[in-house]
């Protein structure tokens, strides 16, 4: 819970039950599964909404090669116009935080340790996966990603960022290029993500990193199109 007593970060809420409570004006983010209100069984209708506003999400689960490379296609392109008004900004907004959300260059490294886990830990199954500037979310620091080369203070600048974002997004770019039904069948080790257990089928690992991308490029021009509007710019 942060210092106002109305927000919570980072709270994991799983079984709680609230009866009889105010919810009027209040804001939910994060993992919502088997959440009833009133009685209704909400995570299928956020899906629904979130499916006719961001098409491309359906292309992100798919198990069809070609939906997966055009859902690729589609958050690169996405991408690239989200990194141009990232690079617009002055140096201070880009580290400035929204409500307590990560800041833009924050942003950006999560996904780089997104890629590094679900692909390059996963799919290609190197030993060292992981750019020290890649940011976990605040659940998993308890598993210590220090011993994965992760560094918890790490402070890394816009260029350094997109120099490992470019590497990453350019290996995802050549093995979606060429993979078949078959590769995204075969079984790959477990990210650090999902913890430690069974091998997971490679579409299991592209699909979190396309869902990955594209929520958080949503969470960024959400957050980018404050900081311009209170810069002035």
């Amino acid at each position: 819970m942060s210092d106002d007593a109305r927000t919570f970060l980072g709270t994991d809420l799983s079984g709680a039950r609230f009866r009889d409570v105010v919810l009027v004006d209040a804001k939910i983010t994060g993992l919502i599964t088997g959440l009833t209100v009133n009685d209704v069984e909400v995570e299928p209708l956020i899906n629904a909404e979130l499916d006719r506003r961001h098409p491309e999400r359906i292309l992100f689960r798919s198990a069809d090669p070609d939906d997966l490379r055009r859902g690729w296609e589609i958050v690169r392109e996405q991408w690239s116009a989200t990194l141009a008004r990232i690079r617009a900004l002055p140096e201070p907004l880009r580290r400035d935080r929204v409500d307590g959300e990560w800041s833009a260059l924050e942003t950006l490294r999560h996904l780089i340790f997104v890629a590094d886990d679900w692909f390059g830990r996963t799919v290609r199954g190197e030993a060292q996966p992981y750019w020290p500037g890649g940011l976990v979310p605040s659940f998993l620091e308890a598993f210590h990603p220090e011993q994965l080369g992760l560094d918890l203070a790490a402070d890394p600048d816009l260029a350094a960022i997109e120099r490992r974002w470019t590497e990453r997004t350019g290996q995802l770019d050549a093995w979606l290029t060429t993979m078949t039904e078959a590769e995204l069948a075969r079984e790959c080790p477990s990210s650090f993500s999902s913890g430690a257990g069974a091998l997971l089928p490679a579409r299991t690992c592209i699909h979190a990193v396309l869902e990955e991308f594209g929520a958080h490029r949503r969470y960024a021009e959400r957050d980018l199109d404050r900081l311009v509007t209170v810069d002035g710019k």
